[in-house]
């Protein structure tokens, strides 16, 4: 009777630590070695990786799946097409497709079309028709420098393939950037098309000047029906332009399932946080915001928001009613402004679970707005009693922390706390290990793993607050993460 094989118990042997090992081996380099230069790309340098394969049998297997699982055309343009073709059944993800193959790629997930390259649009539309079954992820970029191109969804070639295609029917995630659409109707209908489609994503998107709506209303309500419905989609990313900001939001009247919604731009314009129709009556599930807007305009200069338009977007989203679902805000702006504040208490008090906040250039503002700020974060933890993450970054020499002080609504119910900046040229302070009680009958300690650079009186601040959080789990201080364990004995 054949014994089994056992397995290898050297770790080296192992194919799935061999394989996690390679990795964090470097397999992209830019051609000047050490350039700072962040214009310059990297290119494909596989010399490293592909030495540790011939050290056995099991090192081959494990790590040619690592070299070969992400395929750049430009950054492998000089490595020959027999060998991109003989590999290509590793690729799992393709961006600039500009190697004429034959690919063998059946488990490839996701697609990047850059159509700015005639071959990459040519070798691409070869790949959709030979592996459309197996890609969940596609992308279409267009438009040299960001000048956004013109598409034609009506009559494109690769558009009419994609309709055409049961590529439609296995796509999860698709991306359309620095693209410019006219007919908003055919960019739904083409959208509903894809009937898995979980998540979309609209960078630089201009020409979107009015969303259509059905002669219809919806039913119980005098509000417009919405034109077309994506009912399988739950995340929206938004990268906004201000021409056509309005239209992108609106965007989120077709989703009515939607859970998740990022919206990056220089900033919002007023005409979007005012919408004729709010926009909490078609998405009733919305959980999850995510806002990067940090006060820049094109022109690269610094301007603060319009006096409450960043609040009025919060309450056309989540409803004025306090009856929203929202349990996370992140947001990276330029201040923290009452509005905002206000607007969050009134509608999430109840809700609110997750608040991460990253205040961007703060240091430009004067320190009596940087202390309202402060006041607002505040007025969130003295009234939001079911927060479990909080989180705040800025940067500024502004270390006050009375915004830490009073009493938080959250106390019990915390479990991440991160406090990031405003104490800066502080030398180090060595962290000693502080114990807390539990619920659980245990005492726990606090410790760090090294010094946490604050300033005087700081940390002993934090800790006391500290102490009175039962369920704190996870503790970061200036970059410094404090970790709790269970005290023996």
């Amino acid at each position: 009777m054949a014994v089994a094989a056992r397995r290898s118990t050297n770790p080296l042997e192992i194919f799935e630590v061999v394989a996690n090992v390679g990795r964090f081996v470097q397999l992209w380099r830019c051609p000047s070695w050490g350039s700072m230069d962040p214009w310059e790309e990297p290119k494909f340098y596989p010399r490293e990786i592909l030495c540790y394969t011939l050290v056995s049998k099991t090192w081959r297997a494990a790590l040619l799946p690592v070299c070969w699982e992400f395929y750049d055309g430009k950054a492998m343009y000089g490595v020959p097409h027999q060998v991109i073709s003989h590999y290509s059944h590793y690729f799992r993800t393709m961006t600039n497709c500009l190697h004429r193959g034959p690919f063998n790629s059946k488990h490839l997930r996701k697609l990047e079309i850059q159509y700015n390259y005639v071959y990459c649009r040519i070798y691409s539309k070869k790949i959709i028709e030979d592996l459309q079954l197996s890609i969940s992820e596609l992308s279409w970029i267009a438009g040299a420098n960001g000048t956004p191109s013109n598409l034609d969804l009506s009559n494109d070639g690769e558009v009419i393939l994609m309709k055409l295609s049961l590529i439609a029917t296995v796509v999860k995630d698709f991306t359309l950037k620095n693209w410019l659409i006219y007919d908003v109707p055919e960019l739904l209908k083409f959208l509903a098309r894809c009937s898995r489609l979980s998540k979309v994503s609209l960078h630089n998107i201009c020409g979107l000047k009015e969303f259509p709506y059905s002669t219809s209303t919806m039913e119980g309500m005098s509000i417009p029906q919405p034109y077309i419905l994506l009912p399988a989609v739950t995340m929206l990313h938004l990268d906004f332009t201000p021409e056509s900001s309005k239209a992108t939001l609106e965007m989120m009247t077709c989703c009515p399932n939607l859970t998740h919604l990022e919206i990056v731009g220089s900033w919002v314009s007023s005409k979007c946080t005012y919408a004729s129709t709010p926009i909490y009556h078609y998405c009733p599930n919305l959980r999850s915001i995510s806002i990067n807007i940090a006060g820049r305009r094109q022109d690269g200069g610094r301007s603060k928001l319009q006096k409450n338009e960043l609040a009025n977007l919060i309450i056309n989203l989540v409803g004025t009613r306090g009856t929203g679902k929202l349990d996370t805000f992140k947001a990276t702006l330029f201040e923290f402004d009452e509005a905002i504040a206000e607007a969050l208490v009134k509608h999430t008090r109840d809700t609110l679970e997750v608040f991460e906040v990253y205040l961007d250039g703060f240091y430009c503002i004067q320190k009596d707005d940087q202390q309202e700020s402060f006041d607002n974060v505040h007025h969130i933890l003295k009234n939001c009693c079911n927060l479990k993450i909080f989180s705040i970054q800025y940067d500024c020499d502004y270390y006050s922390i009375d915004y830490l002080g009073g009493s938080w609504a959250c106390v019990g119910a915390l479990e991440e706390l991160k406090i990031h900046g405003g104490w800066y040229g502080e030398s180090s302070k060595q962290f000693e290990d502080v114990g807390v009680s539990s619920n659980d009958g245990c005492t726990w300690i606090w410790r760090a793993g090294g010094g946490v650079s604050v300033s005087p009186g700081t940390l002993e601040r934090i800790l006391i607050i500290v102490k009175s959080m039962p369920r704190l789990k996870r503790l970061s201080i200036n970059g410094s993460r404090i970790y709790k364990i269970k005290k023996i004995g």
